[in-house]
């Protein structure tokens, strides 16, 4: 047991590293603008930011509630734009873009522990989806990414 404590403390450890040094940070195309930073946390300019989000459907599908397992979920750093989460089995983290309805996601760093077969393949379709993603809609505490004109997740906010 104590092999496998030191494994996930050397996971967690490289992956924090990971995010820290700045592998995960959203590609620049554009030059940054002071004045929009500093307006980041606003809901009107940055609607995902300082918001959590979780997983209600993947690919048109209810999510199942495996095993007592915590659903996926997301949260949104409009300052850093970065976003962090969980895939129901690892942690990931990585840059946005955001630009008006327009949404893609940076490269992901993710934590690489092992879990049920059926949450495997769960963590692979969410990974999937998000890297298709290239625009968003928001509809009160309903938040859906879309690839195209199909939604590809949904999520809704956790009862406070």
């Amino acid at each position: 047991m104590k092999m496998k404590t030191k494994y996930q403390l050397a996971t967690l450890l490289i992956f924090a590293s990971l995010v820290s040094n700045g592998l995960s940070q959203t590609p620049k195309s554009e030059p940054e603008h002071p004045q929009s930073e500093s307006k980041a946390s606003n809901s009107t300019t940055n609607p995902l930011g300082g918001q959590e989000w979780r997983l209600k459907e993947l690919d048109g599908e209810p999510l199942k509630q495996r095993n007592g397992a915590e659903p996926p979920d997301l949260k949104f750093d409009a300052e850093k734009k970065t976003v962090s989460g969980s895939t129901g089995i690892n942690r990931l983290a990585g840059g946005y873009k955001l630009d008006a309805n327009k949404l893609k996601f940076g490269n992901l760093a993710m934590t690489k522990m092992a879990g049920p077969e059926e949450l495997m393949k769960q963590e692979t379709e969410f990974v999937n989806a998000l890297e298709s993603v290239d625009s968003w809609k928001r509809t009160g505490d309903r938040l859906e990414l879309l690839s195209g004109d199909k939604v590809v997740a949904v999520f809704a906010q956790p009862a406070q």
